[in-house]
């Protein structure tokens, strides 16, 4: 068994990678990245310099890295 985010990207290479091979995929929202957000798009150096202050609190219009723990777990 294959598991893939929901998301359109992740189940085009799931399918491209295992869809042939007799692979049961599964696509499970809980595996989307992280929603950072008015951060989306942002330079990676910007959003690299306050990753640390969005462990407990979300990003603006996102979520917190505790949330996505809790949304995998």
């Amino acid at each position: 068994i294959v598991f893939s985010s929901d998301l359109k990207r992740a189940v085009k290479t799931a399918e491209i990678a295992f869809g042939s091979k007799n692979i049961q995929i599964i696509h499970d929202p809980r595996l989307r990245e992280c929603n950072i957000g008015e951060m989306t798009r942002k330079p990676v150096e910007e959003v690299g310099l306050v990753l640390l202050n969005y462990v407990k609190t979300p990003f603006p219009e996102g979520e917190s890295f505790e949330q996505i723990a809790e949304r995998v777990k």
